[in-house]
């Protein structure tokens, strides 16, 4: 990534973090990494990575691809996919398909295997709706990565395009159960939605004590399923500092949680502290906030692979072994 402006605010951060990501990952004992792409130009950028393994073992990583913008809305994005080799990614290709509305907006990817068939779970929004609403959507892909088909479910505030969401929805967790595909909508209270095609079938809600203190618990990586249960990284964030021109930024932290491989999906596990804390020593753009979002997650052999966001203008991986990951967790009630 080429774009790696540094901001010196008047404000300070009000808890500085001592490590970069990498290195609290290497702390911990866990491999991480950044991410590098193509050269491009200064001001576009990659990041809420998510991650496919294809038969043969080879990674896919499917980024939102951003032209950086001062305020978001003003923003142009789109989802690419790369082909992983070590850290680099290449042969990139855009993920096109047809549009409600000619500017739309595709970001923040999560990517779902079901058997032979691939789903991509994307945020949707149109920079001239008033006020901008994010919609969730998933969308069938192709052998070569061509959009078959893709709806919108109606749920929440969720519509059938953002034109008509009712509010804002974001960061829904997509896996398969019982041959349908389930999303969850609420990570606390746990709030999983069974779909059937483009409607939905049924609701499960459940409630536990989690004790996580660093703001409200949100989606992540889609969930996978280990045994008897499914596992999942959320993150959460707090308020960090005040940037002049940008206003307040947020911290950021990533976490994971298990629940149930069976209805009602109920929670049996949470990290008490978090795996990853957002940090401004890394990678970041004018006024962006210090990011850790874990986007795709794959499971391979005794260890989880995660990619993850970096302050909203770069994507970085860690792997966590199992073991690691079921000592940092504490079964809930």
């Amino acid at each position: 990534m080429n774009f790696d402006h540094r901001f010196t605010g008047k404000s300070q951060p009000k808890q500085r973090q001592r490590l970069g990501l990498i290195e609290q990952a290497s702390e911990a004992g866990w491999a991480a990494g950044m991410f590098e792409f193509p050269p491009c130009i200064d001001t576009q950028v990659y990041f809420n990575p998510a991650v496919r393994r294809l038969k043969n073992g080879d990674r896919q990583l499917y980024a939102r691809e951003s032209q950086w913008h001062s305020h978001w809305s003003g923003s142009d994005n789109r989802i690419v996919r790369f082909d992983i080799s070590g850290n680099r990614c290449i042969n990139p290709k855009v993920i096109s398909g047809q549009r409600v509305h000619p500017q739309e907006q595709w970001e923040d990817p999560r990517i779902l295997q079901v058997g032979s068939k691939t789903f991509l779970s994307l945020a949707v929004w149109f920079p001239n709706q008033k006020p901008i609403l994010v919609n969730q959507r998933i969308v069938e892909l192709g052998k070569n990565d061509e959009v078959i088909q893709q709806w919108s479910p109606v749920y929440g505030n969720n519509g059938r395009n953002a034109l008509w969401n009712t509010g804002n929805e974001k960061n829904w967790g997509w896996f398969e159960y019982d041959g349908e595909l389930h999303f969850v909508y609420n990570v606390y209270p746990h709030t999983v939605v069974r779909t059937h095609n483009d409607s939905v079938d049924s609701i499960y809600d459940t409630t536990y004590a989690h004790g996580w203190t660093l703001g409200q618990l949100r989606g992540g990586t889609n969930p996978i399923r280990v045994g008897n249960e499914f596992i999942a990284f959320f993150h959460s964030s707090v308020p960090w500092k005040s940037i002049p021109k940008y206003g307040e930024r947020r911290r950021y932290f990533m976490g994971a949680y298990a629940f149930e491989a069976k209805p009602p999906f109920k929670v049996t596990r949470i990290t008490a502290q978090p795996l990853l804390t957002g940090t401004d020593l890394g990678p970041v753009i004018p006024g962006s906030p210090a990011v850790v979002f874990p986007c795709g997650s794959l499971f391979e052999g005794d260890k989880f692979f995660i990619t993850y966001g970096v302050n909203d203008c770069a994507s970085g991986w860690v792997e966590i072994p199992l073991s690691h990951l079921m000592d940092r967790m504490k079964e809930v009630k």
